[in-house]
């Protein structure tokens, strides 16, 4: 089965984890703290990655904010 959130869906989870205090980082700052490039990350750091395999999720991320929490 393919399992598909609707933008508002997404958006719901994006508000949930910036009013939990939750901090959004790419995910090369993920792989520099765990190869030692990056002594520490931000409290609650989480990385969101898109499936991008199916031509249904193409252009659906624009609600996604980027690595500075900007949209």
């Amino acid at each position: 089965t393919v399992d598909r959130i609707r933008v508002g869906q997404f958006e719901a989870q994006l508000e949930y984890l910036a009013s939990g205090g939750y901090a959004i980082i790419g995910l090369a700052e993920l792989l520099d703290f765990l190869d030692g490039r990056r002594s520490a990350l931000p409290p609650r750091s989480v990385v969101i990655t898109i499936d991008d395999a199916l031509d249904s999720s193409s252009g659906s991320s624009s609600a996604a904010p980027s690595a500075d929490g900007t949209r």
